[in-house]
């Protein structure tokens, strides 16, 4: 992006952010690109957007988009056999 002042910068647009994460992620964001050297190479506006925003039509034809993946649901946690019931594996006596 370039400001009103001519400084060029980056701009990370976050959609889907859940309410009021999105301080903790500004400031993650943030240290990441810091970390990365971007801070280095003009400022980093973090900025959170409704998926309908019209502006994220506009920002898709020339920015970069990552898609990040759905997380998998947990698996049911599967009770713990009782000793001596599993044939293939005996009880070991001492």
């Amino acid at each position: 992006v370039t400001h009103a002042d001519g400084v060029r910068g980056h701009l990370l647009v976050v959609t889907g952010a859940a309410p009021g994460a999105e301080a903790p992620l500004a400031r993650a964001l943030s240290e990441a690109a810091r970390l990365a050297g971007v801070d280095q190479s003009g400022p980093l506006d973090v900025a959170f957007l409704d998926a309908g925003d019209p502006l994220i039509a506009r920002l898709d034809r020339v920015g970069l988009r990552f898609d990040l993946p759905e997380p998998a649901a947990p698996a049911a946690p599967v009770p713990p056999r009782p000793p001596g019931s599993d044939p293939a594996r005996p009880p070991r006596l001492r």
